[in-house]
């Protein structure tokens, strides 16, 4: 995440690994902590006329040739290896990955979960006020496609804290 990791890395050579709409939203977010950013997408890129604009316009080229290896030392990138050999020297790498929760039990629960797009396939549906569709279930953080931050979770956890608590109030 470039908010929770691009400090560390600015100023370095950076690049992000991921396809279309979303290697774009990477790219440019990394673009405000490093003037030197490559967008690789690992094969054809799968990009609009308006996603290469906003590429141009950001100077972040795109490199479509297959990623092969990472060469690192101690644990720091030092360059991204591509099936022809070639290297692209890179401080840091940031991959588009899919979130999913490992737990089973919101599905056990019998919430209802909605999709939610390509980062996180499915979600548990919150009102504001982080209730579920099942009366006296609560639910918040990243298991409801908000952020997927530590701040964000701990900041909809004290929310939907208070409301458990009205909600036991209120029972009485």
């Amino acid at each position: 995440c470039p908010f929770c990791h691009g400090w560390e890395v600015r100023d370095r050579p950076l690049a992000v690994l991921a396809q279309g709409e979303r290697g774009v939203h990477m790219a440019t977010l990394l673009r405000g902590w490093s003037d030197d950013v490559v967008l690789l997408t690992g094969g054809p890129a799968d990009l609009s006329d308006d996603d290469r604009a906003r590429l141009d316009v950001a100077g972040i080229p795109v490199d479509e040739r297959t990623v092969r290896e990472l060469d690192s030392a101690a644990g720091e990138l030092h360059a991204v290896v591509f099936d022809d050999g070639a290297r692209l020297p890179r401080g840091a790498l940031l991959v588009a990955a899919e979130l999913r929760q490992r737990s089973g039990l919101a599905a056990q629960l019998g919430v209802k979960l909605v999709a939610t797009g390509p980062v996180s396939p499915e979600a548990v549906d919150v009102d504001p006020l982080y209730r579920t569709s099942v009366p006296g279930v609560f639910a918040a953080g990243d298991l409801c496609a908000q952020m997927p931050q530590i701040a964000a979770a701990v900041a909809a956890g004290s929310a939907a804290a208070v409301s458990v608590m009205a909600s036991i109030t209120e029972e009485r």
